[in-house]
C-alpha cells in the first residue's frame, strides 16, 4: 500500500500504483488487504487528472467525519443541484467497471432508499458489500447499522432493523460492533417513534412551502 501511495503522491503514476495494488490482490486473495486494495483501485485517478489537480490552487478545508464504524443515514446525501436519477446511472456504470467499490455501492443504496423508496434495492446493494471477501469487522458493523437505518428511516420497519442488528451479534458476539448493536437494540423503538412523530410536521411544512395545499373554500 505504501508503495502505491508514493507512486501517486510523488511520481504521479497511477498506472504503476494500480499494478502495485493488483499485486496485493494476487498475493493475498480474499483477504482484508485485497479488499482495501480493490477500493483504492476503484478510485485511482488518471495521469491527466493528477497533473491537472497539481496545477490547481489548493483550498484547505476542515477535516470531516472519518469512518467511525457507525454513520447514520441522512437526508440530502447528494449535493444541491445533483439529479438522483443521473447520479444513480453514473454509479451503476461505475460499478460495472469496479463491482467491489463499497463506497459507491453504499451511495447508490441511499439513493434507492431515499429518492425511490426502494428499500429492497438498497438492502441488496449493502448485502453485496457484506458478501465481498475481506470485508473487515468494523466495516461490516457499519454496513449493518446502515441497513438498520434504512429500515427505520425509510421503511418504518422495526423488526427488519432488529434482525439486521441481531445478525452482527450472532456472528461476532464478543466484538465491539456487536456491543454497539446490543446498545442500539434498546433504542430502536425510540428511533422509530421519532421518525413517525416527525413525519406529519415535515410533510406539512413541505406542502406549505411549495404551495401544494389546496385552498380551503
Amino acid at each position: 500500500m505504501q508503495l502505491a501511495d508514493w507512486q501517486i503522491r510523488y511520481w504521479r503514476d497511477p498506472d504503476s500504483a494500480r499494478e502495485s495494488l493488483e499485486e496485493i490482490r494476487n498475493r493475498f486473495p480474499e483477504s482484508e488487504y485485497a479488499h482495501v486494495a480493490a477500493q483504492r483501485i476503484a478510485h485511482l485517478a488518471s495521469r491527466e487528472h493528477l497533473l491537472e489537480a497539481q496545477n490547481r490552487t489548493s483550498i484547505h478545508l476542515p477535516i470531516g467525519e472519518e469512518d467511525i464504524g457507525l454513520t447514520s443515514v441522512r437526508s440530502g446525501v447528494l449535493p444541491a443541484g445533483d439529479d438522483p436519477a443521473s447520479k444513480a446511472a453514473e454509479y451503476v456504470k461505475h460499478l460495472e467497471l469496479h463491482p467491489l467499490d463499497c463506497d459507491v455501492r453504499e451511495k447508490l443504496a441511499i439513493i434507492y432508499a431515499e429518492h425511490y423508496q426502494r428499500i429492497d434495492y438498497a438492502i441488496d446493494q449493502l448485502e453485496q458489500v457484506l458478501q465481498q471477501p475481506g470485508v473487515g469487522l468494523r466495516h461490516a458493523g457499519r454496513i449493518v447499522n446502515t441497513m438498520a437505518d434504512i429500515h427505520i428511516k425509510f421503511g418504518k420497519d422495526l423488526e427488519a432493523a432488529r434482525q439486521c442488528l441481531q445478525r452482527i451479534i450472532d456472528q461476532f458476539p464478543n466484538s465491539a460492533p456487536a456491543e454497539t448493536a446490543r446498545q442500539r437494540l434498546g433504542t430502536l423503538k425510540l428511533e422509530l417513534r421519532g421518525k413517525q412523530e416527525s413525519l406529519p410536521v415535515q410533510l406539512g411544512s413541505y406542502e406549505q412551502d411549495i404551495g401544494l395545499k389546496k385552498k380551503q373554500l
